[in-house]
């Protein structure tokens, strides 16, 4: 992925907070992002629909370690 289009999106996921760099909240390290409430509820979907598509079809279990 070019720069310029990385920089574009990242600057998005920001404005509609999506994530926010986490130096901003905290301080400290840059480079590590927490996410804001609508990444966070963004997270979740992609994660449930994982589980639909991965467990569900095929019918698998999950194990948490």
């Amino acid at each position: 992925m070019p720069q310029d289009i990385y920089d574009k999106i990242m600057m998005l996921a920001k404005r509609r907070g999506i994530i926010y760099p986490s130096f901003e909240i905290y301080g400290g390290v840059a480079g590590f992002y927490d996410y804001g409430p609508l990444g966070s509820q963004l997270k979740l979907n992609i994660e449930n629909l994982w589980r639909k598509f991965f467990l569900l079809k095929d019918n698998c279990i999950e194990i948490n370690t």
